[in-house]
């Protein structure tokens, strides 16, 4: 058996091959050495176990049956769900044939519970390039076994080999779609590790640190981010604040790409850049002009040159500043989930025709480099106007309002956060 997969089970090491009998070109199975598996204790007793029987309860469950096949590479115990779960390699509904089998790559995930009694099977995404399949596969640390990390493989003749990785939910919606990794490899083992904690020190610059006469110098310490802080006594600081935090905190959880929930799309992946926002009493100036006004329409873009503005009005006039502010940006901020954007994250023209099921306030607030924000609030008596100014403005026909891919990839190294924003 060559082994092409391996997972814990209690204090067991379970290690497993392709889980598919091997047949002559007449379709009589020669042997089934696929189908068993091995079962390694703590101390090194290797016991080997027929899976015949399970190997064949997945395909015939999956609507494959012999001489059909499903091939396995990626398959995981969770000790969380007390469930096996299958991400095939490989899927056929007829005798294995070499050339044929090279585009039989799956989106399937299958799960089972642990006798193999109850099954259940998802797609993952849509199953558009079919010369992938999955070579192995992690649970996201932290998330409750709920999110996976997975590698596909290509492998056709006459090309080189190609591996991807994609990381999608346990109900197969996409966070990340296939990323091509370097090379022209078969990557076939993934493994997480955390990301080492920031050195602390005591100073912005470097210093000497001296101790039992051994001289050394730490490292500088990362500037702390500006505080909001403007001369206009009609917003306080705390205010000021409350704007620059919640932007940030949204941003964050986008660039993640874990849980921002795009409707019609699944969860809205990540992105390789996404600038930290530092509040400007520039930008705040030209808000305070419109929410002082208590127009309750957007400026022309003369008005407000450099900027994009978002507004919102709220009748509650009962409510306090900070829940007319926290109210405008949630509502701002929920349109990805109430209307959805693309998961490529492309901002085409059409953006601008969806009528009242437009993105355009939440466009701004996510778009990956608007670096500076200023926002005022107004108590119009019968309402409350909420403004906020945005550079560069965002909102570019034909531009991205991200880059998706790999969690911070496109920030300079050393300048992401643990939020997951590029500091600068």
């Amino acid at each position: 058996m060559k082994t092409e997969w391996l997972t814990v089970k209690g204090s067991f090491l379970y290690a497993g091959g392709h889980g598919v009998e091997y047949r002559d070109k007449n379709g009589s199975v020669v042997n089934e050495d696929q189908m068993w598996i091995k079962v390694i204790s703590k101390t090194g007793e290797v016991r080997s176990v027929n899976w015949k029987d399970v190997y064949t309860k997945v395909r015939d469950f999956a609507g494959f049956p012999a001489p059909g096949y499903l091939t396995h590479e990626a398959v995981h115990w969770s000790e969380v769900h007390k469930k096996w779960f299958f991400l095939p390699r490989k899927a056929s509904t007829t005798m294995y044939d070499e050339k044929a089998d090279q585009t039989k790559g799956t989106n399937l995930l299958i799960t089972a519970d642990e006798n193999f009694k109850s099954f259940e099977i998802v797609k993952v995404g849509v199953n558009n390039h079919p010369e992938r399949g999955f070579s192995a596969f992690v649970f996201v640390p932290g998330t409750k076994d709920s999110i996976i990390v997975a590698l596909k493989s290509k492998e056709v003749d006459g090309e080189d080999p190609e591996s991807f990785v994609t990381v999608f939910d346990i109900r197969g919606n996409i966070i990340m779609a296939d990323q091509k990794l370097g090379g022209s490899y078969k990557f076939e083992g993934i493994f997480l590790t955390k990301r080492p904690e920031p050195t602390s020190t005591v100073s912005s610059s470097s210093s000497s640190v001296s101790t039992k006469g051994t001289t050394s110098t730490a490292a500088p310490t990362r500037r702390p981010w500006p505080k909001p802080n403007c001369g206009n006594p009609r917003l306080t600081n705390g205010l000021r604040n409350l704007f620059l935090h919640m932007h940030n905190r949204f941003r964050s959880n986008l660039a993640k790409g874990q849980t921002e929930r795009s409707n019609g799309w699944g969860i809205a992946p990540p992105a390789t850049l996404m600038y930290r926002m530092k509040y400007s009493c520039a930008a705040e100036s030209f808000a305070q002009q419109h929410a002082g006004s208590c127009v309750a329409r957007h400026l022309p873009q003369h008005a407000m040159p450099g900027y994009k503005e978002n507004i919102h009005i709220l009748r509650n006039v009962q409510t306090t500043r900070e829940g007319a502010i926290q109210n405008a940006l949630t509502s701002w901020w929920s349109e990805l989930a109430r209307f959805g954007m693309r998961s490529n994250m492309m901002f085409y023209n059409s953006e601008f025709q969806r009528g009242n099921r437009n993105v355009l306030s939440w466009s701004k607030m996510a778009w990956w480099n608007n670096m500076e924000l200023g926002c005022s609030v107004q108590n119009c008596g019968t309402f409350f106007l909420t403004v906020c100014m945005y550079k560069s403005g965002g909102n570019f026909v034909n531009q991205h309002v991200y880059r998706v891919g790999a969690v911070c990839s496109g920030c300079p190294r050393g300048q992401c956060d643990g939020d997951a924003l590029c500091r600068w």
